[in-house]
C-alpha cells in the first residue's frame, strides 16, 4: 500500500517505511522505529517527529517552526 501525504503525523503513524520527495525526486527513505500503537504524547514518537521535521526543514520541503508547533 502506498499512501501519499502532506501531514507528518499521519504519515508517522501509518507508516512502517518514509519515502521523502522534493519536486519530484526521491529524498530520502527512513525505516519507522516505532512500536504500533504509536501515541503522539509518547516521547520515542515526538523525537522521531522531530527528527522528520528537521530532515524536510534542512531539504526546504517545510518551514520547521511549523511543523513543531503543530505538534505541541
Amino acid at each position: 500500500i502506498i499512501l501519499v501525504t502532506h501531514d507528518i503525523d499521519e504519515c508517522i503513524r501509518l507508516s512502517d517505511r518514509i519515502l521523502v520527495f522534493a519536486k519530484g525526486t526521491l529524498r530520502h527513505t527512513l525505516l519507522n522505529p516505532l512500536t504500533r500503537p504509536r501515541e503522539s504524547d509518547d516521547l520515542t514518537y515526538r523525537e522521531f517527529y522531530r527528527k522528520l521535521s528537521r530532515i524536510l526543514e534542512r531539504d526546504k520541503i517545510i518551514n520547521l517552526t511549523w511543523a513543531d508547533a503543530v505538534l505541541r
